[in-house]
């Protein structure tokens, strides 16, 4: 469905699309410092889920060993896309 819905590709909508990047790049971020780290990342993960909801989100990450204002946060998750992006062309 993400194909056809063209307001989720509308820049005047950034109050509607951030929530989705925030949440595909945070998510992608995680996973990056979960194969850096591997099975000790659980741990930090049920910490990260545990606070999630008690504070704000910039805390939480703190909490969990991670500043979410930091550039290099966000590089990890885009670094995830970059290595998808380069199988990809493998086939192309």
């Amino acid at each position: 469905m993400w194909a056809v819905k063209s307001h989720y590709y509308e820049s005047e909508l950034d109050f509607y699309n951030f929530p989705y990047a925030f949440g595909l790049l945070f998510a992608a971020a995680l996973y990056s410092r979960y194969e850096k780290e591997g099975s000790e990342f659980a741990e930090t993960y049920r910490l990260l889920l545990s606070e999630t909801g008690r504070l704000p989100c910039e805390q939480v990450c703190r909490k969990a060993g991670f500043d979410i204002q930091d550039k290099a946060f966000w590089a990890e998750g885009l670094s995830q896309y970059a290595k998808t992006l380069s199988r990809l062309k493998e086939f192309a």
